[in-house]
């Protein structure tokens, strides 16, 4: 037996030791991509002011629409920035973010500050949000609907509940709008209500 394993040792070292390290590798990716969480709802708040609630906002909102998070993944953000031209490098990164999750389909929801938020709608990145919404809901958010080709597109949101009591946008006029392309698009509502006090529907 030694010998045997002298012999192979000699002649088959080199491939063994290849064939071992790409079963590793590959072991790696298999259990990577079986134990990796699906997203179940990606929100993006531009220039909120860094960690405006985001820490406890996910877990709130997973509960509130009901999305198992053993599952599934909720990510709420509050760190990006696009307005704050000063913020050079990171406004780009952060813009680079925007565009990057919007082609990969994961980016369901977010706020801007108004301007931003017409610059971004010109683009049609935004959902009629008649196609979405309840009857309820339209008639409620009707005066606060922003506009873009007669278009309801977003909803200005300085008086949600959430806005109030985290501070976020301080006095800026701010915008909520689901993306076009949303995979989400019932828990961007969802979300939309959880934002407003959850019990405005």
């Amino acid at each position: 037996m030694k010998k045997k394993l002298e012999y192979f040792w000699t002649y088959y070292k080199s491939p063994f030791l290849i064939i071992l390290a790409v079963s590793v590798i590959a072991g790696h990716f298999i259990y990577a991509a079986a134990t990796e969480k699906e997203s179940a709802f990606t929100a993006y708040m531009f220039d909120a002011h860094a960690g405006s609630g985001q820490d406890t906002a996910a877990a709130e909102f997973a509960e509130f629409a009901g999305i198992d998070t053993s599952r599934a993944s909720v990510t709420i953000d509050a760190s990006f920035l696009l307005a704050d031209s000063s913020a050079g490098n990171y406004t780009m990164t952060s813009l680079a973010k925007f565009y990057t999750e919007i082609g990969t389909e994961e980016l369901d929801a977010c706020m801007m500050t108004e301007e931003t938020f017409k610059t971004y709608a010109g683009t049609d990145a935004f959902l009629d949000l008649r196609s979405c919404l309840s009857e309820k809901q339209i008639e409620r958010y009707r005066e606060s609907f922003v506009y873009e080709k007669d278009v309801p597109v977003g909803i200005r949101g300085n008086e949600f509940d959430w806005i109030r009591q985290t501070g976020g946008y301080e006095e800026n006029p701010c915008i909520f709008g689901i993306v076009y392309n949303s995979g989400h698009v019932e828990n961007a509502v969802k979300f939309l209500e959880y934002l407003d006090g959850g019990n405005k529907k």
